[in-house]
């Protein structure tokens, strides 16, 4: 047995059946096993249900993938005890057998375990509530086949059919939820029937890599990151069952064939209540970037080579991963356009094959389809949009590699002078010359449709043509990238038995002079049809003389091909090309004989190649019959062209232009695909023929084309610079060498990170951002940061995010403790805790980074981290504190109009809290809030709850910081009051009670600074003295005591600039231009007001920068600009209303009248007047009903 089969990673994703038989030679492909076996077939009822219950949440695919394993672990489990093995995981069904045996009974009593531990678990809580699955089982016993299907190179599939397999699925159909139903099948005889059929033909053991998906192998050894979330396209494709089980080999052989060469993998051979399907992922486990593509070019062809009969395609960013338990597992996709995906099979008609909306709108230019309707389907009672694609499909016999570039309908617009280049050079390959192309560009940048060009025109002379695209598990496979071509220049059915594809080859190398055996030998291993090939061609060959013959062998096909024709052979993706693959391509080069004809046109593509240039390649580059073409990224000049062909006009605004280019940075695919997105949210406008972007338009996200593309590139990466890559996307679009070093799960050491960061360097996926003084690097693209991030699950995020966070407070726990962390140190760690989901750790660092805004005058920055802390706690206290602080920021900046309802949810918590210095800050700050909207009689009414309130407060603090709050709070009371009468008329009242609160605050028991670490910091006495003297400034003003109101507004700026409280400061200045303007000091009025203006306007101060802009009013009246003042009244008439500001609002208007009426505008005056009262009255019924 492989030894790798003992580790705990490989093991579960093999049936025990397959695990006891793997290394001998018992177990061989076409291998058809009859017995008597016992068959449970259980479905989960309801799971479409609850697939579509998750779609709608970000992490839906994820939280669904958890609910299932929790399911199948006690499932598999119960099965497990039971003696049973687990055939097959398929979606929400399951597969469990009793091999040779024929016992109803142990299944029923399997079944019915099930079901309790089932309903034993606890509900699923979904957002539509509480959930639960049933269990439905069919049970069956009786003749079984056990087929191994498929070719070794592309995946085995072990297949349990037959009757008892038939009659077990139809029994579950017919079982209600919860229920076990069972039904007869005919057995196998005692005597005369064969039990087993050997294989087709012997090839060496099979090992678990036979099973597996490609490079899912190396990917489970880093098991922590195997599951991921990708941009994938789920096909499934119903086909009819052959009548005799060992035909069943011959069909998924010929299947796997048709998907590898579109580029998706069969990933399962269901046989179930859906009847037999093939379910194909393309973009999983490796992404081409055209996948939804690929996947229709793919069920088209199986549709008309008659292997499949009907299918349905999505596309969507599905769970990709292990599904199962630890015992038993699958590598699958979940979500909800995987059982979409299926829906649309079960509803397309025979030989039809139907898309989601998604996938038309991908494919739109490469075939045809009809327009969208809508169908309902299991869990998605509102409707699916769906097309069925009505394109003739694809072309059966020779050269049907080349058919992906033939699609129905594809326009390549510009690259005219690279498609020129191209078409002359295989002009003079049909003229009977050899001629190499050599077609460099990055993923994305339009090699494909430029090669599809030349095929087309290629084929429409009647020329052939081959192609084969390498991929990144190949480079260890020799003469993998020619493969197929070889295959398809043979004759060779890859479906067909090893005897028959031998005899292919033996019929076709018959042309060929002298084929020693050692030359036939070395073929047959390449193509994988020799009796001791390993499965994959790993076998070939070592030595170098054999690789010689090799060559040699496949150059002399290839000249007897070109005897008949001129003969176009494309080979895609060579940077991913085995070295022997490359060899044959060169020496291509020395094959033409002179004077007679080779009318070869040969064909490499390639991205831009990391490092040396392989030998081969380098050869090939400097032949004069090469004609080399780079793709490059488009011009500013070529991107307007494409955009005008794209959107059928004359001409392109530069505002339209420059915003695709800044999204698109010349990436054709980008281009058209973000065009698509700007049309379809109206943000690209078309009038008279020509473009322009809308009216603030913003950058919208590029389609999943686009992300198809960058996660192609991605998937070029080996897995552990992969690891990489997603680490360092969970530390932002720049990283720190040293933090990434830190936070990567596999701990890898300098050296090793260094060599992975120069590799994706090298691929332009990131740029080293700054060297010094340690290494910095950034995502080029923030649509590869965002592929890379996205792909993670859920809860690697969390966890990655988490450690990045406990990262940051380490490198920083002097500056947090001190006080004196950057506010950006603040940003990082809260972003990094929200995503990790440590609510309380980031309710703390919001609150911190809040006051610290707060105390810097910062306002806008402490209200949004007040907002991002109330969103992420629930703690009454931390709630309190929160909201105080909020309370406060907007009443220093006048800003009042969510401070009614902040107020009030304040009361609710202080009575909760049953703290009456908690309630008496609520009550200061309703005062507060009165005396701004004009409620003067509801704030002078409250006096008596007051100062009950602050006797209490009192009571319970005789001593320290609180009680010396108390007393400001008192004061506080006393000023806010004063202001009412103020606001009345009474002034000497207003007056007095103003200079008794001065007092109170300039009082040794309540002047000092507050404690830094006081709850009920934020009432300081020289900003509450400040506060004091700018009313006592206003009153002074307003009894004509200009001096007196003059020394008012100077201390009161003294006591603001030495607290560093602005919008005081701003008061202030806006009352010292008050006394310069009844001074007729109009130079220092205007001075003093335009300081007010830029303070409060810098710290977001919108009722300061109101009450400066109507004092500049009255300056422009004072000097007769009437216009001038009307135009600053009414902006400051706009900010106070917005505030919610009443009583400012109606003196602005009160102004606005006067400014009127001195003009004579008698009518315009009585209406501002009318106005005014207006809001008088309006303050009036509030305190009325308050």
């Amino acid at each position: 047995m492989n030894h790798d089969l003992a580790s705990p990673f490989l093991r579960p994703f093999l049936p025990h059946w397959l695990i006891e038989r793997i290394g001998t030679p018992a177990l061989q492909p076409g291998l058809v096993h009859r017995c008597n076996a016992t068959i449970l077939y259980a479905d989960l009822s309801g799971f479409t249900r609850l697939t579509a219950t998750f779609a709608g949440l970000p992490d839906g695919a994820e939280r669904l993938h958890d609910s299932l394993t929790r399911f199948f672990d006690v499932l598999i489990d119960t099965i497990i005890a039971h003696g049973g093995d687990v055939a097959a995981i398929a979606g929400d069904a399951l597969t469990a057998w009793w091999p040779d045996r024929n016992d109803i009974e142990v299944a029923r009593r399997c079944g019915e375990a099930m079901v309790e531990a089932l309903n034993e678990l606890p509900a699923i809580s979904t957002p539509q509530g509480p959930f639960r699955l049933d269990l439905r089982i069919g049970v069956s016993a009786g003749l079984t086949y056990v087929v191994l299907a498929g070719m070794p190179s592309h995946g085995l599939h072990l297949v349990i059919c037959g009757p008892a397999m038939d009659a077990a699925t139809k029994a579950e159909q017919l079982a209600a939820p919860g229920t076990i139903h069972v039904d007869e099948a005919p057995h196998l005889g005692e005597e005369g029937d064969v039990i087993t059929v050997a294989a087709l033909e012997p090839v060496s053991t099979l090992s678990w890599e036979h099973f597996l998906p490609p490079t899912f192998a190396e990917r489970l050894r880093y098991h922590d990151l195997v599951a991921e979330y990708r941009r994938c396209v789920p096909a499934f494709a119903a086909f009819d069952m052959p009548g005799k089980p060992e035909e069943l080999h011959r069909l998924v052989a010929q299947a796997q064939a048709v998907v590898l060469r579109w580029g998706g993998w069969l990933n399962e051979v269901e046989v179930g209540d859906k009847g037999a399907i093939f379910v194909m992922l393309f973009g999983a486990p490796v992404a081409r970037g055209d996948d939804p593509s690929r996947a229709v070019g793919c069920c088209l062809e199986l549709r008309d080579r008659e292997l499949i009969d009907r299918a349905g395609v999505t596309v969507g960013i599905l769970f990709v991963g292990a599904v199962g338990s630890q015992q038993r597992r699958v590598y699958t996709a979940q979500g909800d356009d995987m059982n979409l995906a299926a829906h649309l099979m079960q509803a397309a008609k025979r030989g039809e094959v139907l898309v989601s909306g998604r996938v038309r709108s991908e494919i739109l230019g490469r075939y045809q389809t009809t327009e969208l309707t809508q169908i309902v389907t299991k869990g998605h009672s509102d409707g699916v949009s769906v097309a069925r694609v009505i394109s003739g499909g694809a072309r059966v016999g020779r050269g049907v590699a080349l058919q992906r570039y033939l699609p129905d309908a594809v326009e390549l617009i510009g690259r005219s002078e690279e498609r020129q280049a191209l078409e002359v050079a295989a002009t003079r390959a049909a003229d009977g010359n050899l001629s190499v192309i050599l077609l460099e560009g990055e993923s994305g940048i339009g090699k494909s449709y430029v090669l599809q060009n030349l095929a087309a025109k290629w084929m429409e002379q009647g020329y052939r043509g081959y192609s084969s695209e390498c991929s990144s598990g190949g480079l260890g496979i020799p003469l993998l990238a020619w493969r197929p071509i070889l295959t398809d220049l043979c004759g060779i059915d890859e479906g067909a038995s090893l005897t028959i594809q031998r005899a292919q080859l033996d019929q076709a190398i018959q042309v060929l002079p002298q084929i020693d055996g050692p030359a036939r030998l070395a073929l047959a291993r390449a193509l994988c049809v020799a009796e001791d090939t390993s499965g994959d061609g790993t076998s070939v060959m070592s030595d170098p003389e054999d690789q010689n013959r090799l060559i040699e062998l496949a150059v002399d096909l290839i000249c007897v091909q070109l005897t008949v024709a001129p003969l176009l052979i494309v080979l895609e993706d060579v940077h991913w090309a085995d070295d022997l693959s490359l060899q044959l391509a060169a020496r291509l080069l020395q094959a033409p004989q002179p004077g007679r004809p080779f009318p070869l046109c040969l064909t490499l593509s390639h991205r831009p190649l990391d490092g040396s240039v392989p030998a081969p390649l380098t050869a090939l580059r400097a032949d004069l019959r090469t004609t080399r073409v780079t793709l490059g990224r488009l011009t500013s000049d070529q991107s307007a062209a494409l955009i005008r062909a794209l959107l059928g006009v004359s001409d392109v605004q530069p505002d339209l232009r420059q915003h695709v280019e800044r999204q698109t940075e010349g990436q054709p695919l980008f281009i058209k695909e973000y065009l698509r997105v700007l049309q379809q949210h109206n943000l690209a406008l078309i009038e008279d023929g020509v473009a322009r972007l809308a009216p603030n338009a913003i950058a919208v996200q590029v389609s999943s084309s686009a992300q198809g593309v960058i996660q192609a590139r991605v998937d070029r990466l080996d897995e552990p610079t992969r690891l990489t890559l997603k680490s360092a996307a969970v530390i932002g679009r720049s990283f720190p060498f040293r933090m990434l070093k830190m936070i990567h799960p596999a701990r890898p050491n300098d050296q090793e990170l260094l060599i992975q960061l120069a590799t994706l360097i090298n691929l332009k996926i990131i740029d080293l951002e700054l060297e010094d003084p340690e290494p910095v690097y950034r995502f080029k693209y923030g649509i590869t940061h965002e592929v890379a991030y996205t792909s993670l699950l859920f809860w690697q995020r969390r966890q990655l995010h988490a450690t990045v966070a406990r990262q940051y407070e380490n490198d920083y726990a002097t500056d947090i403790a001190t006080g004196r962390a950057a506010m950006a140190v603040y940003d990082v760690l809260i972003s990094h805790l929200r995503r990790a989901e440590e609510w309380r750790k980031q309710t703390r660092y919001c609150r911190v980074a809040a006051e610290q805004a707060a105390q810097q005058f910062s306002n806008a920055a402490a209200l949004r981290y007040i907002e991002q802390a109330m969103v992420a706690t629930n703690d009454p206290t931390e709630r309190y504190e929160l909201l105080l602080l909020r309370v406060m920021i907007n009443e220093r900046i006048g800003n009042y109009v969510n401070q009614g309802d902040d107020l009030h949810t304040m009361t609710q918590l202080a009575d909760q809290l049953e703290d009456p210095l908690r309630q008496a800050y609520v009550y200061y700050y309703q005062l507060c809030y009165l005396l701004a909207i004009g409620r003067h009689l509801t704030l002078l009414g409250m006096s008596e709850v007051i100062e009950q309130c602050l006797l209490q407060a009192l009571q319970r603090h005789t001593s320290g910081e609180s009680r010396r709050q108390t007393r400001l709070l008192r004061a506080g009371y006393l000023d806010t009051r004063g202001g009412a009468y103020h606001a009345q008329g009474n002034l000497e009242q207003a007056r007095s009670l103003h200079r008794r609160a001065l007092v109170m605050c300039l009082d040794e028991r309540a002047a000092g600074e507050a404690s830094p670490h006081s709850t009920h910091r934020w009432l300081d006495s020289r900003t509450m003295a400040a506060r004091c003297l700018n009313h006592l400034g206003q009153v002074a003003l307003q009894q004509g005591h200009l001096d007196e109101a003059m020394s008012c507004f100077r201390q009161a700026l003294s006591l603001a600039r030495t607290t560093n409280n602005w919008s005081t400061e701003t008061r202030a200045r806006s009352g010292l231009s008050q006394v310069h303007l009844a001074q007729q000091n109009t130079k220092a009025a205007m001075s003093e007001a335009n300081s007010a203006l830029a303070t409060s306007q810098a710290v977001g101060d919108r009722t300061g920068q109101a009450i400066a802009l109507q004092q500049l009013a009255a300056i422009s009246a004072a000097q007769e600009d009437y216009e001038e003042a009307k135009r600053r009244a009414l902006h400051a008439l706009t900010i106070s209303a917005n505030m919610r500001v009443r009583v400012l609002e109606a003196q602005i208007l009160q102004d606005i009248a006067g400014f009127a009426a001195a003009q004579g505008m008698d009518e315009e005056a009585e209406a501002a007047r009318q106005e005014a009262e207006h809001v008088r009255e309006q303050w009036r019924e509030q305190a009325v009903s308050g």
